[in-house]
């Protein structure tokens, strides 16, 4: 649900990845720009911010965090984000993946991506508005999950403690 904590649960992996490649997409600069805030609202604190940019900031606690909107995936810099190797990508307002425009695009990073790459979508609603269709599932059977294991919401964490939602091995769709 909206306001449920998603944001947080995204900010306590950042620092479980913090050594590794990381790529946060969403769909609208906005997202982004509030993620940036949080990070240096309740990770960065206010010291040494004066005169600094926020991705300056941003950069001083994660120096491999690279933020995109989904629509860069259709950019001119595009190729370079698709082929690059991450240790952590999260996927915000999931739902949104699955958009024609840059559907494929993103497909193609999670297949350019090790098995050891974790993948955190995050959602209010798994289900798109266009035509019903569950992200949460299509892009749980990308990353390897059985048909049966999608439909049966293994990937989901929901009605789920934070503590047990970690132990899951590729932690993928979360509706809190």
């Amino acid at each position: 649900s909206t306001g449920g904590g998603k944001s947080f649960v995204v900010l306590s992996h950042f620092m479980v990845h913090k050594d590794e490649e990381i790529i946060y997409l969403a769909p609208q600069n906005e997202i982004l720009e509030q993620m940036k805030d949080y990070i240096i609202k309740y990770i960065h604190g206010p010291v040494n911010t004066i005169g600094r940019s926020k991705d300056e900031i941003v950069a001083d606690v994660f120096p491999n965090l690279k933020f995109y909107m989904y629509p860069s995936l259709l950019s001119k810099e595009a190729q370079e984000i698709i082929n690059k190797q991450y240790g952590f990508i999260v996927l915000d307002e999931l739902h949104r993946t699955g958009a024609k425009e840059w559907g494929d695009k993103l497909n193609t990073l999670l297949d350019n991506q090790e098995d050891t790459t974790k993948v955190l979508g995050i959602t209010a609603t798994p289900r798109r508005d266009a035509d019903g269709k569950n992200m949460a599932n299509e892009i749980a059977q990308k990353l390897g999950y059985t048909n049966k294991d999608a439909s049966s919401g293994k990937h989901i964490a929901m009605n789920m403690s934070l503590t047990n939602a970690k132990r899951e091995d590729r932690l993928i769709g979360l509706d809190i």
